[in-house]
């Protein structure tokens, strides 16, 4: 089956620490506005969030598999019943000054047969929503 790859992105206030630490808080942990997410398992060490394993909706677990402190964040969907045979996905950070950061959210997915469109708008989807729930969280924190 054919990759279908998916980029969402939206502009917050703060640089990007405040941006890497609100998507970790305000969509990894808190589910992005869409309903809690269950952390299943913490990092694999106290400096990074590498290892991190949480449950969403439907039961579908993800993890984190690589992160660069205030640059980037990539996971991948490894279980659960999503219809896809791969899920990768990258958060990047990138400043535009000192006050905004620019997220940047990129996934590819090999969806089963005949579901490319339909996965292609959902997960966009998703992704705008959870975006623009932290772009909120972000303009009200500390005031």
């Amino acid at each position: 089956m054919p990759e279908v790859h998916i980029e969402r992105q939206v502009t917050v206030e703060g640089d990007r620490h405040t941006a890497y630490q609100g998507w970790l808080q305000y969509v990894w942990e808190d589910g992005g506005g869409l309903g809690a997410a269950t952390i299943i398992k913490q990092s694999d060490t106290e400096d990074s969030c590498i290892g991190m394993q949480r449950k969403v909706g439907g039961g579908i677990v993800e993890e984190i598999t690589d992160a660069k402190q205030d640059e980037l964040i990539a996971y991948s969907v490894v279980k659960g019943p999503f219809p896809v045979s791969e899920h990768n996905a990258w958060v990047h950070f990138e400043t535009i000054d000192d006050k905004t950061t620019r997220i940047v959210w990129k996934c590819t997915i090999v969806p089963y047969w005949g579901l490319s469109w339909f996965l292609q708008w959902m997960v966009g989807t998703v992704f705008a929503k959870m975006l623009n729930h932290l772009q909120s969280c972000l303009a009200t924190a500390d005031k």
